[in-house]
């Protein structure tokens, strides 16, 4: 049987930090280097068939370091441009859904 390491919403997530790594020319070795951990381990991350996942403290880290507000990480692009939403509640509920 074959064991789901990383969920759906997980894996949205560290592919938008690839993308972003991969649009600025930037490595896993550079990202390992900007968190202070192997390229190995980054390498984990980004792919689906290892259950390591960025933390909450590496991903604002990387969130900084790309310059890109932490919501529009965690928020889908098309729920994020909408009127009248609760970001903050929403975007804890998608940090929790990234966390589980």
């Amino acid at each position: 049987m074959l064991e789901i390491m990383k969920s759906d919403y997980q894996l949205e997530i560290i592919f938008k930090i690839k993308q972003n790594r991969e649009a600025k020319g930037l490595g896993q070795k550079n990202i390992a280097d900007i968190l202070g951990i192997s390229e190995g381990h980054v390498g984990n991350i980004e792919s689906p068939k290892f259950p390591q996942k960025y933390t909450l403290k590496q991903l604002d880290i990387l969130c900084k370091y790309f310059k890109m507000p932490t919501e529009q990480l965690f928020i889908p692009d098309d729920i994020y441009v909408q009127e009248n939403i609760n970001i903050t509640a929403l975007l804890v509920e998608k940090i929790v859904e990234y966390e589980n």
